[in-house]
């Protein structure tokens, strides 16, 4: 049986999670989020006591926390973080994690372009278009359409379907479809940290997965070149 990526379990002192080891940030609240969701009434105003996890900092940790508590009035043993105090450096907050994410992402593609962050949307300074976030994994029958760029914390499940006129990056595993750049514009892309989709599409350029489609384990980025989806390791853009 194969382990879930993040796990629950309870204790005499309280609640407390495991996340699999290899996880960003992101896409380790995207998971935690979907499991408190199934049983919120539960979990609401419950008492957590730790965050277990071989790979995310002790500031991710905090970040995750202050994330549950605001989102679903969870409690928390903040001493349980061990943190270091450095007050030339402000305490980072879920969505400072995810627009720094996304300008790594966006530097290996666009130049001179920046996002500015503003709560659930950021504006593409070059392009003026706006971005859609979308803070949940999409299951079979999910369907986001968008006139801007999307950026999905969580997965795209096989079933789900996301649509921009502008790019899409996903922070967690594609296995559904993606198509960027609907209205036509060849110079969009698809990103995402795990790469495994039933089809891509940008623009009017179609790929579609083959029988022995495996994941690969690091984030990918699909572009037209010469009118063909061509997917590439991100790194390699840098």
């Amino acid at each position: 049986m194969q382990r879930e990526k993040v796990e629950i379990k309870g204790s005499k002192d309280g609640f407390y999670a495991v996340f699999e080891p290899g996880l960003t940030l992101v896409h380790a609240i995207s998971l935690l989020q979907e499991k408190l969701q199934q049983d919120h009434a539960f979990f609401e105003n419950s008492y957590f006591t730790h965050l277990t996890s071989d790979t995310l900092s002790e500031n991710d940790k905090l970040i995750i926390a202050r994330f549950m508590e605001e989102h679903y009035g969870i409690r928390f043993d903040k001493s349980t973080f061990h943190t270091e105090e450095d007050n030339t450096k402000k305490d980072e907050t879920l969505e400072e994690e995810i627009n720094r994410r996304v300008q790594e992402i966006l530097k290996t593609q666009t130049k001179n372009t920046t996002f500015n962050l503003n709560k659930n949307a950021i504006v593409d300074d070059k392009n003026q278009m706006k971005t859609f976030f979308v803070y949940e994994t999409l299951r079979s029958g999910g369907d986001i359409q968008f006139d801007g760029h999307v950026v999905v914390i969580g997965d795209v499940n096989p079933g789900g379907r996301v649509t921009a006129s502008g790019n899409i990056i996903i922070l967690g595993y594609l296995r559904g479809i993606a198509h960027a750049g609907a209205k036509g514009d060849k110079n969009c892309f698809v990103v995402a940290e795990r790469l495994a989709p039933i089809q891509l599409r940008i623009a009017n350029a179609i790929a579609i997965a083959s029988e022995n489609n495996k994941l690969i384990e690091e984030p990918l980025i699909a572009k037209i070149l010469n009118d063909t989806i061509v997917i590439e390791p991100v790194l390699s853009h840098r």
